[in-house]
């Protein structure tokens, strides 16, 4: 009876994830980019131009790359705010009410430089906080901004034109001609490189390029009926025979555990969602999307694009299992998943051959880390070389927690990857051959 009673409530708290994330374009964009097999192949099936928006930026201006003034681009939704004035005593209302006093996450222009050369069309990642004049009196607002430089606006006046906060285009269509500030630049302060933020409008999606957004191969566009998330999880959970061809299904941690899995991911990417700064209340967006049962997409038309679109997730799902068994340091999960022909190149390591090496590397660092660490995937590419060869290439972005628990990041370290996976026939399970990784220049 408990166990019923658990598998009900733990269904129903991801069915509510789930549909929670089907309004919020923000939140699935976080969630594409985690490591977890079921997620990984859902977020193959969502429209993907809903995680973009189409802008365009303002007219040539000094202080606004020569490459973006003017320009249309396609920008992640996590790079577009609105641009829109704070409610008067926004700052101080907000950071009263902020239990943690870190402050509210904004883009602001500095008093100090940037402004008289910009005409007021750029701005900087910042938090801002109430300023505190002589004798404890309101001195207006405090900005810090991410490099570490600091100024004040003292007026509200010049707050209300001179901030604002992060409120990210999360709605599935913005109206075109919606006034937005959307990541046009970056400059380089110390180590690290930091976002410029420009005045921008937004674009209808169907006056961009003429080439579309593609499903992947050479087939056509994505429809615009695409299973949800709500409808993806439901099949796998309720119905997984659906999707028994895919390795998830097949996974020996069981049904429960996976939701647990998938569960997490969800609060992780919310969590995610927070720290960039957003203070919209995502439960009030509209759910969108087909509700019929899940379809997997297709890669163009007949039984071989059939074939093509089943090999592709198959590739997916494996990928996914492999890095939710790096982030879980489970080498049993690993070893289900890796050829006894493997091959692994890492980055200051010599080339390890055969799975048993690769297995005693892999846990020999799970054992040896001495801080938590999380797995982020970017710009996945997918390619189905032969019938029983495919490539998975991405950018795995690795984040190293201090251990001691208050959740801030030693670094980031960014890696270009490419795995090779084989199978000893179509419907077979997906080996892991070959791993290449190669340290990139994004590493902080």
């Amino acid at each position: 009876m408990a166990s019923s009673l658990l598998t009900r409530s733990l269904y129903r708290s991801l069915m509510n994830a789930a549909r929670r994330a089907d309004g919020d374009a923000v939140l699935r964009q976080q969630l594409s980019k985690l490591p977890v097999d079921i997620l990984q192949v859902a977020a193959a099936g969502l429209e993907r131009r809903a995680l973009f928006v189409s802008v365009r930026f303002g007219g040539v201006e000094d202080g606004v790359p020569m490459q973006s003034a003017g320009a249309e681009r396609r920008l992640s939704r996590q790079h577009v705010v609105y641009d829109e004035a704070m409610a008067e005593g926004g700052v101080k209302a907000q950071a009263d009410a902020d239990a943690d006093g870190k402050g509210v996450a904004v883009v602001s222009q500095h008093a100090d430089y940037g402004v008289d050369q910009t005409g007021g069309e750029m701005f900087y990642d910042a938090v801002a906080t109430p300023a505190v004049g002589p004798g404890g009196a309101s001195g207006g607002v405090r900005v810090d901004f991410a490099d570490g430089d600091h100024c004040t606006w003292e007026d509200e006046s010049d707050v209300q034109g001179r901030v604002r906060q992060k409120k990210f285009v999360r709605e599935e269509r913005v109206a075109p001609g919606a006034k937005l500030l959307a990541v046009g630049g970056s400059y380089v302060h110390g180590s690290g490189v930091f976002q410029k933020w420009f005045r921008a409008v937004a674009v209808d999606l169907d006056e961009m390029a003429a080439d579309g957004v593609r499903g992947g191969g050479d087939g056509p566009p994505l429809a615009g009926k695409v299973w949800t998330l709500a409808s993806f999880c439901r099949q796998a959970f309720r119905h997984p025979r659906s999707l028994e061809r895919l390795s998830f299904a097949n996974s020996d941690s069981g049904a429960i555990s996976k939701a647990f899995e998938v569960l997490s991911a969800f609060n992780v990417a919310a969590s995610h969602v927070g720290r960039l700064g957003d203070s919209l209340d995502a439960d009030a967006l509209a759910a969108v999307g087909a509700r019929e049962p899940v379809a997997l997409p297709t890669h163009g038309g007949g039984a071989e694009g059939e074939a093509v679109a089943a090999a592709s997730l198959e590739l997916l799902a494996a990928n996914g299992a492999f890095y939710a068994s790096l982030q879980g340091r489970n080498v049993a999960l690993m070893a289900e998943l890796l050829d006894t022909e493997m091959i692994c190149t890492h980055p200051f390591v010599s080339t390890l051959h055969g799975k048993d090496d690769v297995l005693q590397y892999f846990e020999f660092n799970f054992a040896a880390a001495s801080h938590a660490f999380a797995i982020e995937l970017e710009d996945v590419q997918v390619f189905l070389d032969s019938e029983n060869v495919g490539r998975v290439v991405m950018t795995e972005k690795i984040s190293s927690g201090d251990g001691d628990g208050d959740g801030e990041s030693l670094g980031v370290a960014a890696v270009s990857a490419v795995n090779v996976f084989s199978r000893d026939a179509p419907g077979a399970a997906w080996r892991l051959r070959h791993r290449c990784g190669t340290q990139s220049p994004d590493t902080n």
